[in-house]
């Protein structure tokens, strides 16, 4: 994870549920990179990373199935799409006006296969956890602050 950046947010404070009189609609943009450090290809499936807030969560970001040459990095771009109905619990309406940090976790599983000259074939399964803080200004702008992984494969 390399960035998260903020494309479209639109908010209502007087909102349409008597419950919550915030509604938040926001979509996101991740900057994402994966590394094969292998001296053969990694070809990979779909992929699904889930964004929590506050131990819930928020959002669902796709990334599409690809390939990663030996020793190369591919970057790509996945939107997500926030629940507003589960943030805007969460969301105080001074903080959207003020700016605030926000501590967001992400969890990404990758499947996939490195496959040496068609003689040795192995799948790996890849697990990343990531934090981000996501620094939200005054009304609509909003940026990764700092983002901390940690990967494993098996």
């Amino acid at each position: 994870m390399n960035r998260v950046t903020l494309e479209d947010l639109d908010t209502d404070f007087l909102g349409t549920a008597a419950r919550h009189p915030l509604s938040v609609n926001a979509t996101l943009n991740a900057d994402i990179s994966i590394k094969n450090p292998n001296v053969a290809s990694f070809r990979f499936g779909r992929s699904e990373t889930d964004f929590y807030y506050a131990g819930e969560t928020v959002g669902v970001a796709y990334a599409p199935d690809g390939e990663v040459g030996a020793d190369r990095t591919v970057r790509m771009n996945v939107t997500l799409d926030v629940l507003a109905d589960r943030v805007s619990r969460n969301v105080n309406a001074t903080d959207l006006i003020l700016g605030q940090d926000y501590n967001l976790t992400s969890y990404t599983e990758i499947s996939g296969r490195v496959d040496v000259l068609g003689i040795y074939k192995r799948d790996l399964d890849i697990k990343m956890n990531c934090s981000i803080t996501l620094e939200v200004g005054a009304f609509s702008t909003a940026q990764s602050k700092s983002t901390d992984c940690v990967a494993s494969v098996s």
